[in-house]
């Protein structure tokens, strides 16, 4: 029987080798090695190993090898179920001259708040477990006194990428334009648009691209060359008149300026000076942004899901991406969603003072990360200030942090991995006792 739960062991840590691979740590940790069946066949090994152990009760000197060994087997066994069952596991990440208290465990949850009339629930998901299943149909129930507010995810993406599509279905004024450059054999098409301050003009194959829209009529005779004043050089500047038609400003380096009145829509035009070609594919008076998340693949990188909220009869729906919220709105009341890591509060908090890369010489690459922290325990009264690096972690209370990665940008970001594993007693304690194990075997051999 025991071989055949260690080939069924094996057989399972395989398969997760090859499911990490493609699905990731948190995946493979939540779906096989912390799952119920997978603990039992832990479990069952062990009963397995002290049943034979006992059979041979009362032991006598020789048994004590045998003995040693089954004990320590049974207390890694105990280390791994017990760190599996209630192991704390998780990131901490913490801005530069920032502390932090706030650990992210690699569990995500869906949190509904509803400030009117203050109802707040989180609930545990595992779509990245099954991320292979794109139409989970997870139903999730929030009693209220106004009712039931009822919550289903249709959808999942565990790869998903935000794409734009610009329609005509706009209801405001809100001018667009798509552009296609073609220069060398290559093409590059984008929208514009006149209104947002963000979209309203780009940089392609050496072009500065402008959708503008005059507010006077003197602006637009200064746009389109009755004015002394002069446009953005190497410019291709698509103008909308009062009327709705569009015009072209063209210019070089020098004051050469060329201007095309009326731009026919769909008809390709030279720019001169940059000896490139370009056309206005498409132009709407009433542009409407929509945003829709695809996904790519089934490795679980950038989760996103689809929702739908329900509550008497009124339906709202929306996507919302992991670490992001989304606001609703049911029977005239603010209705907030969040789709974010889980999360839980360390009986201690860790500021980072400074951090530092170290790059291998001549290069940009990292060589090694350093984080100086200082930790704050008000329970115990203790201030600790200590380096973490790569293999330097900092260990109070049953933590251990260790270096894990960081964050670009103004201001430098550390992520420390931290973990509480109280099984990690057991699992020593177990190899050294299969140790003396296997070394009173050996002794006892030379005994005459």
């Amino acid at each position: 029987m025991a071989i055949s739960l260690l080939v069924a062991i094996a057989a399972v840590l395989a398969w997760g080798t090859f499911y990490e691979v493609r699905f990731g740590t948190a995946a493979v940790q939540r779906f096989i090695y912390q799952s119920w069946w997978f603990q039992s066949l832990l479990g069952f090994l062990g009963l397995n190993l002290a049943v034979a152990a006992l059979q041979r009760y009362p032991w006598k000197r020789k048994h004590l090898p045998f003995v040693l060994a089954h004990v320590g087997i049974l207390l890694v066994l105990a280390g791994a179920i017990v760190g599996g069952k209630f192991g704390i596991e998780g990131s901490l990440v913490i801005p530069e001259g920032e502390a932090s208290r706030t650990l992210q465990i690699p569990v995500n949850v869906l949190a509904v708040h509803q400030p009117n009339p203050g109802v707040y629930r989180e609930f545990r998901t595992r779509f990245e477990t099954t991320a292979w299943n794109h139409r989970p149909h997870a139903l999730f129930t929030v009693p209220s006194h106004e009712g039931v507010l009822q919550i289903v995810v249709d959808r999942y993406h565990p790869n998903a990428v935000l794409e734009e599509e610009i329609t005509d279905r706009g209801t405001a004024d809100n001018p667009a334009v798509q552009i296609s450059v073609h220069r060398g054999g290559q093409e590059q098409s984008l929208w514009l648009f006149a209104r947002d301050p963000n979209r309203f003009w780009a940089s392609s194959a050496q072009a500065h691209l402008l959708f503008l829209e005059p507010n006077s009529r003197a602006h637009l005779d200064q746009l389109l060359g009755r004015s002394k004043r002069k446009l953005l050089v190497n410019a291709i500047a698509i103008v909308r008149s009062p009327s709705g038609g569009l015009s072209a400003v063209l210019t070089g380096l020098g004051a050469d300026r060329r201007v095309i009145e009326p731009l026919q829509v769909g008809q390709s035009y030279l720019h001169p000076g940059l000896e490139l070609a370009f056309e206005v594919s498409a132009y709407y008076p009433r542009a409407q942004v929509e945003q829709k998340f695809v996904n790519r693949d089934n490795e679980v990188k950038a989760e996103a899901i689809h929702l739908t909220a329900m509550s008497q009869g009124e339906v709202a729906a929306a996507w919302v991406a992991l670490r992001d919220s989304v606001e609703l709105t049911l029977k005239g009341k603010p209705l907030r969603i969040e789709y974010r890591p889980a999360v839980r509060e360390l009986p201690f908090s860790v500021k980072l003072l400074d951090f530092r890369k170290i790059d291998y010489p001549g290069t940009q690459m990292a060589a090694g990360f350093e984080s100086d922290v200082e930790l704050s325990d008000p329970a115990r009264g203790l201030v600790l200030k200590r380096k973490i690096s790569m293999n330097n972690p900092l260990k109070h209370r049953g933590y251990s942090l260790f270096q894990s990665s960081y964050f670009e940008g103004p201001v430098e970001t550390t992520v420390l991995a931290v973990r509480n594993d109280p099984g990690t007693p057991f699992v020593y304690a177990g190899f050294l006792v299969i140790i003396a194990g296997v070394t009173t075997m050996f002794v006892r051999r030379r005994e005459p």
